[in-house]
């Protein structure tokens, strides 16, 4: 199972930065702006600076390693963030990531 969702999420992200089919990528970005508000931003911070209550601050995520952002969103990483996966889709997932590499501008 986790494998076909590493496929789909992938495929999603090709989509969006492709420029062709799927979401454009400012569109993405723009709605993954409003998902980052609503699921992320308490813990990483508005301004994706952290650490709030020790997170990672996400402008300074890799922007090359979207598969590993993918995983750490949608399986958690251990004891200091909560799985995701049950509660975004993938393509939710992709748009918080291409609005993680505007740095939130």
């Amino acid at each position: 199972m986790r494998s076909g969702l590493r496929i789909v999420t992938t495929g999603m992200l090709c989509l969006i930065f492709s420029g062709g089919a799927g979401l454009a990528a400012d569109d993405a970005a723009s709605r993954g702006a409003g998902l980052y508000g609503q699921f992320c931003a308490q813990c990483h911070g508005a301004d994706m600076e952290g650490p709030v209550n020790g997170a990672f601050a996400l402008r300074k995520f890799p922007h090359d390693d979207a598969a590993r952002f993918t995983a750490s969103v949608t399986n958690g990483k251990g004891d200091t963030m909560p799985p995701w996966g049950g509660t975004l889709a993938p393509d939710e997932i992709a748009s918080i990531w291409a609005y993680v590499q505007t740095g939130g501008s």
